[in-house]
């Protein structure tokens, strides 16, 4: 969408131009840093009772642990979103993005629910469908109207909801916002942390969007594919001493 710049996100964005740190694949690099911490609180320090290596640890110092790996953690989707959005205005071949994502959504569940729940259960369901599921909302809003958009959000966001799908009705709305201020980043980023001001350190998330160069990198998409569902087994294998 066109939007025209005020005078003040004109300064700022001539400010970030000169200060554009991150290409996409740095990008997601942080992301998932910031995504093992988060995961090692969730899978490991809540259940420090259970993991032998933690079991002498005080409980003081775990909690301070916990705290600091779940606030880091609040960095990670909204950076996955965003390079989803990207991925989404540039891929030559949508079928096979979506395809990608659905088959690593599928992968990753078990892996997922091993890691969170200790068994296979429909409680709770892994990132993958999320961004699968957005990617596939945004893949109809490129094909409707205007008019239609909102009504294809909110079917997106229902969904997610019902399917208890990582970050739920947030997740899809938060991809729906990033999407259509792709044009005008300052208010992408501004209208997504407002979206998830009940998680304050997701900031840390956002922020890092600003310096962001416009850039691919590296690439090494399979190993971020690939990086997800083998991190969740590692940490299964640890909290069973395996």
């Amino acid at each position: 969408m066109g939007l025209i710049e005020t005078a003040v996100e004109s300064r700022i964005n001539h400010w970030l131009k000169e200060h554009e740190l991150f290409d996409g694949t740095t990008l997601k690099l942080i992301a998932a840093v910031a995504m093992i911490f988060d995961h090692i609180a969730m899978t490991l320090l809540v259940r420090s009772g259970q993991v032998s290596w933690l079991a002498d640890i005080d409980f003081v110092r775990l909690d301070f642990c916990y705290r600091v790996f779940r606030a880091l953690g609040r960095l990670s989707f909204p950076v996955f979103a965003f390079l989803l959005v990207e991925g989404m205005k540039h891929t030559s071949d949508e079928r096979r993005y979506l395809t990608r994502l659905l088959v690593f959504a599928l992968l990753s569940e078990l892996p997922f629910d091993l890691a969170v729940d200790g068994r296979l259960g429909l409680s709770h369901q892994n990132v993958f469908f999320t961004l699968a599921l957005g990617a596939f909302m945004i893949a109809l809003m490129k094909r409707f109207g205007y008019e239609w958009q909102l009504v294809i959000v909110l079917c997106a966001a229902m969904a997610a909801y019902v399917c208890h799908f990582d970050y739920n009705a947030y997740g899809i709305l938060l991809l729906a916002v990033f999407w259509w201020f792709s044009n005008n980043r300052i208010r992408s980023v501004s209208l997504g942390f407002l979206l998830f001001l009940e998680e304050p350190y997701s900031v840390l998330g956002f922020a890092t969007l600003l310096f962001y160069n416009g850039k691919r990198g590296a690439g090494l998409r399979y190993f971020f594919y690939l990086f997800y569902p083998l991190h969740l087994l590692a940490l299964y294998f640890l909290w069973h001493g395996i």
